[in-house]
């Protein structure tokens, strides 16, 4: 797809998003397989099972990190996602947005975090002393 194809395609669904951060949510599963588009050519974000609220909002809840389970797309999930204690928020979904619009322009999975994602953050950070539990 083009730019000017893939860009007002996707609008709606950035206003949506933008609507349920403000209220403390996020979708949490964003990547290609949640999106369907009607017979009018409106795109619809899908599968809403993982949403769950912000770090920022779970911490106003009292709710621990522990509390929400780890969804991970390879391709489409940020680092802070794949920890349990990472701190998720609409970054987190505009991350895996944005993800999903590259893969609406190329054609392909985005190549920096495919497959190999977990390794590659204990490789960059192992010089911090950081323990491979923490990716758990």
């Amino acid at each position: 797809m083009h730019a000017e194809d893939v860009i007002p395609l996707f609008l709606p669904i950035m206003k949506s998003l933008g609507l349920l951060h403000k209220q403390g949510m996020i979708h949490r599963d964003i990547s290609p397989d949640n999106f369907i588009i009607d017979f009018q050519n409106h795109l619809w974000l899908i599968e809403f099972g993982a949403a769950g609220v912000s770090s920022n909002r779970r911490q106003q809840m009292k709710e621990t990190a522990s509390d929400q389970t780890v969804i991970v797309k390879a391709g489409y999930t940020p680092l802070e996602q794949y920890r349990k204690d990472g701190k998720i928020g609409s970054h987190t979904d505009v991350y895996a947005l944005c993800a999903t619009m590259y893969t609406a322009f190329t054609g392909h999975t985005a190549r920096c975090y495919h497959k190999d994602t977990k390794e590659r953050y204990y490789a960059d950070y192992n010089h911090t002393g950081m323990a491979m539990e923490s990716l758990k």
